[in-house]
């Protein structure tokens, strides 16, 4: 959750499905933590070859959490292309009717959690499970691109080997264009709820 991914701009859905364009090393670095009424993690690391310092603000209140990402451009490089922050959601059912998406307040054309898509000026993300009674609504401050896909793994049975939906990805992503010493900074929540 938050993992902290760099790519360029032209990167395909597929690619970052097969983790073959990163340009960054955030995904791999232990982040500082700090503690008060919120916590606080930071990174620095290197992406598109200049040294980049990532502070992650999060803070829980009651079924919302709220998200701040910085990012600084601490190096000697302009750096352009696409930021993204991973989340996942270990949902049984990626293929029930009883356990879908909504984003902006829409059931889209592919609404199964197993399905791999780009969305555009996304406001809100919802995973619904209709089943369990309960949601969880992402919301963006300032619209977004989102990248959703599924994580499956195989697995042996009498049937032989299966292939079984674990989780759901939902990585929001922005471009970013950042001179030294210049920052950029995104938020959302996450809001649970029972339906």
């Amino acid at each position: 959750m938050l993992c902290d991914h760099f790519y360029p701009n032209n990167v395909s859905l597929k690619a970052v499905q097969k983790g073959t364009s990163e340009k960054g090393g955030f995904a791999n670095i232990e982040y500082k933590v700090k503690r008060n009424s919120n916590i606080i993690f930071t990174g620095i690391c290197k992406a598109f070859n200049s040294e980049l310092k990532i502070t992650k603000k999060i803070n829980l209140d009651s079924n919302v959490l709220s998200i701040g990402i910085t990012i600084n451009n601490i190096g000697n490089r302009i750096i352009k292309g696409l930021y993204g922050s991973e989340l996942n959601y270990s949902l049984l059912g990626g293929h029930s009717e009883d356990r879908y998406y909504q984003i902006n307040g829409k059931k889209p054309i592919k609404y199964f959690l197993d399905s791999s898509v780009i969305e555009q000026d996304v406001k809100s993300v919802k995973i619904i499970n209709e089943y369990d009674k309960f949601s969880v609504d992402t919301k963006f401050k300032r619209p977004t691109r989102l990248w959703r896909f599924p994580v499956f793994t195989v697995s042996g049975s009498e049937a032989g080997l299966e292939k079984i939906y674990q989780s759901s990805v939902l990585i929001p992503n922005w471009k970013i264009e950042l001179e030294p010493n210049k920052k950029v900074k995104m938020e959302f929540k996450i809001i649970v709820k029972e339906i």
